[in-house]
This record gives structure tokens, C-alpha cells and sequence, in this order.
């Protein structure tokens, strides 16, 4: 049904870039996201160029409040040491059965040493429902780059995250 405000769509549907959609379906989710890049750092101080490679792992929960998802993710910063590197809302859009797509948004990450970095992506999340359930959901950048990074070298280059869905106690212990 279409929707131009939550009123228009059946109770408890929320309002989707104009399409009512059942809520819930990314509702209190952890994905396992894994975070791969091949990336130019720039010293400038000396101005040289080196390669740099990225391949860490994180975690993102999302949740469902109102008529938004909310999301959290956290990076491990030093050996066993997670944090929330970013959380906020995730803006979505152009939801189909099995689909839905995140238009262009900032995350705040972490390198497997722990360096933060800026990415600016879009994504697409994949659901497989079952009885109107979600069973699983895939995530997949579509379009991602690193954007800057909290280090004296810049960092720049394309970056690809995916993930899946895990059960909670499957996480490593969170701090």
C-alpha cells in the first residue's frame, strides 16, 4: 500500500519511502560485518606512497524504533577490546519482498590495528523471510570508500563490506 506518513498504513506498519512495510524485519538483528580493502596511504610529511590493507571484522545490531531502524556498530580498537565506533539511524529506502536498500551514509570503523577510519557507502540487505518471519539477512556494500582516517597518513581507496546475520551468543565478549 502506499504511504506518505505511518497514518496511512495499517497499525504497526511503518512508512518506507512511500510503501507501508510490516515492521520488524531487521527488528533486534546482529550482523557480522567483514570489512576488506586494499587502500593508499599518503605520508606527508615525506610524500611517499604505501599500500595498505584492511581486513577486520565487526558487528552491527539494529533495532527498530518507531518508524526508523537504529543501528550500532562495534569494531575491536586493540587486541579483545571492542567499542561502539558509530551508531545512528540507518536511511533506507526502495523496500521490495525480499530487499531493502540503504541510500548513502556514513560509518565510523576500525582497522584490524585499530585506526578509525570514514567510509561512505550504500548497501543492500537481503532478506529471506519464512511465514512472514525473518530466517536471515545478508548485507552488501554497493558503493563504499574510505574517506579519511585518524592517522598523520591519510588513508584512501575503495573498501567492500558484507555480512550475515549471527545469533548473539555467538559474539565475541563485548566491551
Amino acid at each position: 500500500m502506499e504511504c506518505l506518513t505511518n497514518n496511512n498504513c495499517e497499525i504497526d506498519d511503518i512508512c518506507l519511502d512511500n510503501v507501508c512495510v510490516a515492521p520488524g524485519p531487521l527488528d533486534n538483528i546482529w550482523l557480522e560485518l567483514k570489512i576488506s580493502s586494499k587502500a593508499s596511504a599518503v605520508d606527508a610529511d615525506n610524500g611517499t606512497l604505501e599500500k595498505e590493507t584492511i581486513k577486520t571484522t565487526a558487528y552491527m545490531n539494529i533495532r527498530q524504533d518507531g518508524d526508523v531502524y537504529q543501528y550500532i556498530i562495534i569494531c575491536e580498537i586493540a587486541p579483545d577490546v571492542w567499542s561502539d565506533t558509530q551508531h545512528g539511524s540507518i536511511p533506507l529506502a526502495n523496500p521490495t519482498e525480499d530487499s531493502i536498500f540503504m541510500d548513502g551514509t556514513w560509518w565510523e570503523l576500525a582497522t584490524q590495528n585499530g585506526t578509525p577510519i570514514r567510509v561512505l557507502l550504500s548497501g543492500q540487505f537481503k532478506l529471506k523471510l519464512q511465514n512472514g518471519e525473518l530466517k536471515k539477512a545478508a548485507f552488501s556494500s554497493l558503493g563504499a570508500y574510505i574517506a579519511d582516517s585518524d592517522t598523520k597518513i591519510p588513508l584512501y581507496g575503495g573498501i567492500k563490506i558484507t555480512g550475515k546475520t549471527i545469533d548473539e551468543d555467538k559474539l565475541p565478549a563485548l566491551n
